[in-house]
């Protein structure tokens, strides 16, 4: 039976993975997987099928049209090639004119000169006379792809800005809307761009995520953006990474970077875009987003007076692994559990406490989106079983996961004796020892504390990876007039 493909690219697993198949049934051939009837033909290069709505196939009519055809063809010059076989002698065709028995036929007193007709060529079975159809896929001028290059590695993501803001469906909420929203995350490279060796091989992670992206998905290239991190910003070798990749990638010009303050900014859209439309404004003028790194922290809210919008970003020196790495220099002969409760509140208290006071929106708003890998390790280790792109956090969430991590025997309880472990876990076990989990605690408890969590509805954006380079995304193609 013919075996066809199915046509419905980044919506079915069986169209992005070329996977041919076998319709069941005698009706109108449908993909078992994703249901679609935009099929085409798997093998004999004939084509795409256009399956109509009466289950009739137009290319396989065509087909055997074409075939028949063929076949007459062949009919009629075998019966030729009978008819007027040469001898082999005197290459005198054998054929003779039908005749009546009863009328003699005179002899010829000028007989023809013996000559041989054109040999009449082969025929070809017609599938050898077709070209094959290229599996080409079509552009969707709804899918956009951003390449981010940071200090943690190379990541890409692609994501729909056209159909999932006019799509009903995908305007339930932020879950659904999500989802509508984030096609595609590629794996991430961890080549370390910051290293002047690793220019080479962050191109070549960049151009493989670019290609998968035209290649599998369908991205036009022009919807591809790169941008740099503020991290890489101010590399010395700045303007050879930039010339590197943009030349690997065919985008001459075309990587940007950014600052700390616009990655607090770009991080405070990609969040709200991916709250649907029909409560997008209400969200923004009620949200803050707290983006907690390795090194600092960051994060923006929009401040409203009258008619006028304005964003506003913060930051605080001190991130994850930077407070860990303080708290080790100071701790001397003490544990680290005191020694980082000493400097929560010599240290973080103050700083965190000035910043909250000038940027009065932190305390004020009352939506808080978490973003970074401490906040990740917390709503993992206290929700392992939570897919949520968007589930709740606590303040008691961070007491328990502060005093799990403080116990005797804490990294063999949270990692490798965890009856809840899972592929997340045991990634956040490789990023995170317990000291980072004790110090990112810290940090989240004076936050909590200052920004008063216990009064608000707090979130961890499970996307937050890809939160600052989706607003910077949405920027460039709301700029250009792509979305």
């Amino acid at each position: 039976m013919a075996k066809y493909l199915c046509k419905n690219k980044t919506k079915c697993s069986n169209a992005d993975d070329f996977i041919d198949f076998t319709p069941s049934g005698s009706g109108k051939p449908v993909c078992p997987v994703c249901g679609s009837d935009n099929l085409k033909m798997a093998s004999g290069g004939v084509g795409p099928v256009n399956v109509g709505g009466d289950g009739s196939n137009d290319g396989q009519k065509f087909l055997l049209i074409a075939l028949a055809f063929l076949a007459i063809i062949g009919v009629a010059g075998g019966a030729w090639y009978v008819w007027e076989k040469p001898d082999s002698t005197t290459g005198i065709s054998t054929a003779t004119t039908p005749t009546n028995p009863s009328i003699a036929t005179p002899a010829n007193p000028n007989p023809p000169v013996a000559t041989n007709p054109p040999p009449t060529p082969p025929l070809q079975p017609p599938h050898q006379n077709i070209p094959p159809v290229p599996p080409e896929l079509p552009a969707h001028p709804e899918l956009f792809g951003v390449i981010e290059i940071g200090a943690t590695g190379v990541k890409g993501v692609v994501v729909d800005l056209v159909k999932s803001e006019t799509d009903p469906k995908c305007q339930v909420d932020e879950e659904v809307f999500s989802n509508c929203v984030i096609r595609k995350k590629l794996e991430p490279s961890n080549v370390n761009p910051i290293e002047a060796g690793a220019v080479e091989d962050a191109a070549k992670a960049a151009k493989v995520m670019q290609d998968e992206m035209t290649n599998r998905y369908a991205v036009d290239l022009s919807q591809i953006y790169l941008v740099g991190s503020s991290s890489v910003a101010d590399v010395s070798h700045r303007d050879r990474l930039k010339q590197t990749i943009e030349n690997a990638l065919g985008k001459p010009g075309l990587m940007g970077f950014v600052t700390a303050g616009e990655e607090a900014g770009y991080a405070f859209q990609g969040v709200l875009h991916l709250v649907p439309k029909t409560y997008r404004d209400k969200r923004k003028s009620k949200a803050v987003v707290l983006d907690i790194g390795s090194g600092n922290t960051k994060g923006a809210y929009m401040e409203v007076m009258g008619e006028e919008k304005r964003l506003i970003d913060f930051a605080i020196p001190w991130g994850t692994k930077k407070f860990t790495k303080q708290v080790d220099n100071q701790r001397g002969d003490g544990s680290f559990k005191d020694a980082s409760a000493r400097l929560r509140q010599g240290l973080l208290l103050p700083e965190i406490r000035e910043v909250v006071e000038r940027k009065q929106g932190m305390a004020m708003h009352d939506r808080v989106y978490l973003l970074g890998g401490i906040s990740w390790a917390l709503a993992n280790f206290i929700q392992p079983k939570n897919t949520q792109h968007f589930p709740r956090v606590f303040p008691e969430h961070i007491e328990t996961l502060y005093n799990n991590a403080i116990r005797p025997n804490a990294r063999r309880k949270l990692c490798d004796e965890n009856p809840q472990r899972t592929e997340e876990i045991d990634r956040i076990c490789q990023t995170f020892d317990v000291n980072n989990i004790i110090a990112g605690m810290d940090l989240l408890k004076t936050f909590s504390e200052e920004m008063k969590f216990k009064d608000k509805t707090v979130f961890f954006m499970r996307d937050s990876l890809y939160a600052w380079p989706l607003g910077y995304l949405k920027a460039r193609c709301q700029a250009e007039g792509k979305c």
